[in-house]
């Protein structure tokens, strides 16, 4: 307290007498600037209603031509022999363009620019005579004004009514009725556009202004735009003529106001113009107080500098003491300088570093140890673990869910981009499951959702659990918790198609044999040999079904289990051409249908000379090379496509079997058939398991035939595709590496 004490008094000390000195130059010219304004908005007022009072004295004298329209009309009665002015209502006599009326209306409003409309009303209020500016008037046609309270407040005193100030098409009017004998009215509207420029252009200062209201302190139309809405008090334009306030608050600020009134027209004149600035003192007075001001900056700057040079040394040290206790550098000690309360400052400064120094060495150690501890827990556990701030970022991301969510990159390679939930959970079920618990709407939420990495590749099924993080009974974010259930979705989906395929594969040949052995059970004794004969061949068809099927599900879980052996030896085209004619010559006869085999060989061997040179038309005479496969493999593809082939060719039809080179190191097996054809939309899937087509009432056998097809035609790292067109057949052909799989070649059995 001692020190905030002496600067207090010095300080004192110094300003006290310059402010007093300020005060009463203050109070002598600001009563001169108060007369100055006074004497200056009762002139400008004054002067305004002057040049209002003018303008409507122009107005009236501009209506002296009713006195010629009144003898007109008298004139006119008369002539037309009536005794009695009024006992012929003017609507029965047709005023004409070439009246004398219209002679008059018109040279009125040619010679008097100020007024915008000039119309003649009948006993009717309507009009019947009318001269127009089009650009304020656009309407054609003349009006009724037998509802305008002007038109019948004239006719009723029986003398001229001024109305109210309105606008036409934003330029002020001002409507005069003025009775004429024989029911008729004249009914004019002045232009007010160059008198209120007149009163606009009369300005006090820089924002100054003078305003045009009516006898209740209204803004005429016209004037409101920049009308401040001044609070008069009891003595104020709606009650005085004349007047002066010094004070009067509106929604701007406190302003300076004078007014002055316009008889004629029952306005008001207001002048407005901001206190502050009508009120400012003479710029000699400014001169002067600028340099008091001037000479007093310079004395406070020495005194300034005299306190600081004693301040600054330890006001420095505490500030770069604070500065390394911000970064946790509590050793250095700050030098105790200074005087007064600034020595007792830095020596508790001193003693609190001291304790913040003592309380780093023992917690930094333990507080290490346990976040090492909770960092390798929380990045060895194998679900994806995200914290996210209510306000959106990413707080916190293991190893696990930067693979899932941000790629291998993210957070570790640029650890200073700020990541949102907006850019993390693309996958939009999950988003919005977040975003239900950012919202505060849920606190916890379980999804299961299918992750795609930016390229769209199928990351895996996955169990998302979001809970609501409390602490202190305060919500601080959200944790997202990602548990991979691929493998267990997928064996639950791959036993529902095994059990569904196997299902649909059995039926058929169990229905084929029940029946034809209930058959055979009721007809017992009835039937003949070849009934018999037949049904038991039937029979054992069904059975041979059932078993291929089995041998097709055994083969099949061994070459996805990786257990199928191959047995690799060269064989010829030959040697298959006649395996698969031995097996389908009587079904040629026997179903209708021409079998075709085309064996075009495999390329010949390459000599040395061949090689070197890229040619090989040297060499076409010698013996084809044989193919290096496993040949029950092989010759069971062959039979399963010549088999669907048979079975969907309609009697007459053809099935060709070919072989041919395909390149200096490939050969190509192909089937080809004149059958119904594949639509184009199921040849994606005619090589997966359990996919039938069902056509011309037989099962297309698409089950597991062609799914181990594939999968024996991969073992031999050749490839398998299909061609079809609906109506016109199909096309099977597969490629086989002439050299056989990378893998040692078994020698043949003897």
């Amino acid at each position: 307290m001692k020190l905030a004490f002496r600067f207090f008094l010095i300080l004192l000390a110094f300003s006290l007498v310059p402010v007093l000195i300020t005060g009463i130059w203050l109070l002598r010219f600001q009563t001169a600037a108060r007369e100055n304004a006074r004497q200056l908005h009762l002139q400008m007022t004054q002067f305004a209603a002057e040049t209002v009072e003018s303008s409507a004295a122009d107005m009236n004298r501009s209506l002296g031509f009713a006195q010629e329209l009144e003898r007109v009309g008298l004139a006119a009665s008369l002539g037309s022999g009536r005794r009695s002015p009024h006992a012929r209502p003017l609507q029965e006599r047709t005023i004409g363009l070439g009246s004398e009326e219209y002679r008059i209306l018109q040279r009125e409003a040619a010679n008097h620019p100020n007024l915008s409309l000039v119309s003649l009303l009948g006993p009717d209020d309507r009009e019947t005579l009318r001269f127009a500016d089009s650009r304020l008037y656009p309407a054609a046609g003349y009006e009724d004004r037998s509802a305008d309270p002007l038109v019948k407040t004239a006719r009723s005193s029986g003398r001229a009514a001024w109305g109210k100030v309105l606008l036409r098409q934003g330029e002020p009017m001002l409507p005069v009725v003025y009775p004429l004998s024989l029911g008729r009215t004249l009914y004019v509207e002045h232009s007010l556009a160059g008198l209120f420029r007149r009163v606009r252009e009369r300005t006090m200062g820089k924002t100054g202004r003078l305003f045009l209201v009516n006898k209740t302190a209204e803004p005429l139309p016209g004037f409101g735009g920049s009308w401040p809405e001044p609070h008069w008090p009891e003595a104020g334009p709606g009650r005085d003529a004349t007047g002066w306030n010094d004070d009067v608050p509106t929604k701007q600020g406190a302003t300076v106001a004078a007014w002055a009134s316009c008889p004629s027209l029952d306005w008001r004149v207001i002048s407005l113009q901001p206190r502050s600035e009508a009120l400012a003192s003479s710029p000699h007075f400014r001169a002067q107080a600028a340099a008091f001001v001037l000479a007093l900056a310079i004395l406070l700057v020495l005194c300034a500098s005299w306190m600081g040079s004693r301040l600054a040394e330890p006001l420095r040290g505490l500030i770069a003491g604070a500065q390394r206790a911000a970064r946790n550098e509590f050793a250095p000690p700050v030098p105790e300088s200074g005087w007064g309360e600034l020595s007792t400052l830095t020596q508790g400064f001193n003693a609190m570093m001291r304790t913040l120094h003592s309380y780093q060495e023992m917690q930094v150690d333990r507080l290490l140890e346990e976040k090492a501890k909770v960092e390798a827990l929380v990045h060895t556990i194998p679900d994806g673990i995200v914290l996210a701030g209510f306000d959106g970022t990413i707080v916190y991301m293991n190893l696990t869910a930067r693979s899932l969510l941000a790629g291998d990159s993210g957070l570790i390679t640029n650890p200073g981009s700020a990541r949102t939930i907006h850019n993390t959970f693309r996958e939009p079920v999950l988003r919005q499951a977040v975003l239900s618990l950012l919202s505060r709407k849920r606190t916890n939420e379980s999804r299961e959702v299918e992750l795609r990495d930016a390229v769209g590749k199928r990351l895996g099924i996955f169990f998302c659990r979001l809970v609501t993080v409390m602490h202190d009974k305060r919500e601080v974010g959200i944790v997202v918790t990602l548990r991979d259930v691929t493998a267990e979705r997928d064996l639950v989906q791959l036993r529902e198609e095994f059990y569904h395929g196997i299902v649909h594969d059995l039926r058929g040949p169990l229905t084929a044999i029940d029946g034809f052995t209930s058959i055979m059970q009721l007809r017992r004794g009835k039937l003949s040999a070849q009934q018999e004969d037949t049904y038991l061949g039937y029979v054992r068809q069904s059975a041979q079904r059932m078993r291929q099927l089995v041998a097709d599900i055994l083969d099949t879980a061994k070459i996805e289990s990786g257990t199928m052996e191959l047995k690799i030896e060269p064989v010829t085209t030959a040697d298959f051409v006649e395996r698969v004619k031995a097996l389908y010559a009587l079904q040629e006869e026997t179903l209708g249908i021409k079998i075709i085999f085309d064996v075009t060989g495999t390329p010949p061997p390459m000599t040395a000379d061949a090689l070197s040179n890229g040619r090989q038309d040297d060499v076409t005479s010698a013996p084809s090379r044989p193919v290096c496969c496993d040949r029950n493999l092989i010759e069971r593809v062959l039979m399963n496509l010549m088999g669907n082939a048979l079975k969907f060719t309609p009697k007459g039809g053809q099935v060709a079997l070919r072989i041919k080179a395909a390149g200096v190191d490939e050969v190509e097996f192909s089937v080809q058939d004149t059958g119904t054809g594949i639509p184009k939309d199921k040849l994606a899937f005619v090589f997966e398991k359990f996919k039938q087509l069902e056509g011309q009432n037989k099962s297309a056998g698409y089950g597991l035939g062609l799914s181990i097809c594939k999968k024996i035609v991969n073992l031999h790292q050749g490839r398998i595709w299909c061609e079809s067109e609906p109506g016109r057949g199909s096309r099977f052909a597969f490629c086989l590496p002439l050299q056989g799989p990378n893998r040692p070649i078994t020698p043949p059995s003897a």
